[in-house]
């Protein structure tokens, strides 16, 4: 049995370490901030509870967002979508509304800096005046859209509903937002997102108590969210934690899961595109790339921090499927990844640690929409356009996986 005198010696010398301790820390968060910056978890807690949408923006919610690489204004207005309040539909006007994720949201960016609004400025006249609505919501799939477009078509009355289809998740959200059981995988909590498949791992005593603190620091350290992800990575590659690579769209060969949730967006587009005809709206699909797909150099410091064959990938894929599926369909769409290419020499047109699309690269697409929408007729697409395999016969748009 120890004696009390080592016991008070011991306890002596770990309290005189605790502040070499917290300074090694803060030396650690510096040196990481500095030198390998991170993209810290989400903290816009906007969000509400939504029977349809499973979430929906908070009406009226206002905060400066803030990260390594920006720091901008963020409104939600009194419908519930990041733009101006929606005036009444004039009779003159066409309206284009953008369903989307973050990136139509404009993640990073302000509301006048977002594609849609370098659309709006590039297009409207004096003579045919255009109005954009931004119904971009963080987070959301393309069933969601779908879904936000029924709820509130009588309201936003659109003449073209422009949706944004960005590769880098949204071949598999849709099908991923529900589990077995027709539950949802996502709920609100405080105003933020969070996944119910990551708090049923929560299964020990200790992360269970230490949750809001991981939480907190997700969102403001640098350091731990470095220390997370490689400790995770470690973990994955000697099979001690499931791990399912980011790039899975771009892989050569499909797994079942991927070729099963690919089938099931298929379905949603489909059903969307007869939809919008029925309501004599024109639709056109903005295909999003993902940096790495515009950046070769992001990409293969990507293959090499991940340790992953280059062979097994084929960066064209994803743009090659949803290019052929819009042939096919009869669907409009717009391709960003080349125009994006073609502009690499000048200002970055993704966020380095964010991800998503810089001032720079929203006004790159924003032009192409324009050019694209100036060179082909504004007004609505009759209700009985051919539209080649269309359905319909339209299957209920299913709930479950």
């Amino acid at each position: 049995m120890k004696s009390p005198s080592r016991v008070n010696s011991f306890l002596k010398s770990m309290l005189l370490s605790v502040p070499g301790i917290l300074l090694a820390l803060l030396a650690g968060e510096l040196f990481i901030r500095l030198l390998s910056p991170q993209r810290l978890d989400n903290n816009l807690a906007c969000f509400e509870p939504d029977s349809t949408l499973v979430f929906s923006m908070q009406k009226g919610y206002r905060t400066i967002h803030s990260s390594y690489e920006f720091s901008i204004p963020v409104e939600i207005n009194s419908f519930g979508v990041r733009d101006n309040e929606i005036p009444p539909k004039t009779l003159h006007a066409t309206r284009i509304i953008g369903l989307g994720d973050s990136f139509t949201f404009g993640n990073g960016v302000t509301l006048e800096q977002t594609f849609l609004k370098r659309l709006e400025a590039c297009i409207s006249t004096v003579a045919h005046p255009v109005e954009v609505i931004n119904c971009g919501v963080p987070a959301y799939s393309p069933l969601q859209e779908h879904r936000f477009l029924q709820k509130y078509r009588s309201h936003l009355q659109p003449d073209i509903v422009l949706l944004a289809f960005f590769v880098g998740n949204d071949f598999v959200e849709s099908a991923d937002l529900y589990d077995a059981t027709g539950n949802p995988t996502l709920q609100v909590v405080d105003g933020n997102l969070v996944s119910k498949l990551s708090g049923e791992r929560e299964h020990s005593f200790v992360r269970r108590l230490t949750q809001p603190l991981r939480a907190y620091l997700s969102m403001n350290s640098h350091l731990y969210v470095f220390l997370r992800d490689r400790s995770s990575q470690l973990l994955s590659l000697f099979g001690l934690r499931p791990y399912n690579l980011p790039p899975d769209f771009c892989r050569r060969e499909f797994s079942e899961r991927m070729q099963r949730n690919w089938g099931y967006t298929q379905t949603i587009l489909q059903y969307l595109a007869q939809e919008t005809a029925e309501h004599q709206e024109r639709l056109i699909v903005l295909i999003l790339p993902a940096s790495y797909q515009v950046y070769k150099t992001t990409w293969d410091e990507y293959i090499a921090a991940l340790q992953l064959d280059p062979r097994e990938y084929d960066l064209e894929k994803p743009q090659r499927l949803l290019r052929d599926f819009f042939s096919t369909s009869g669907i409009e769409f717009v391709d960003a990844l080349p125009v994006l290419r073609h502009n690499l020499i000048g200002p970055p047109l993704f966020f380095a640690v964010d991800g998503h699309l810089t001032p720079e690269g929203h006004n790159i697409v924003g032009r192409a929409l324009c050019e694209y929408l100036k060179a082909t007729p504004m007004q609505r697409i009759p209700a009985q356009r051919n539209m080649v395999n269309a359905v319909h016969e339209r299957p209920p748009v299913q709930t479950t996986r």
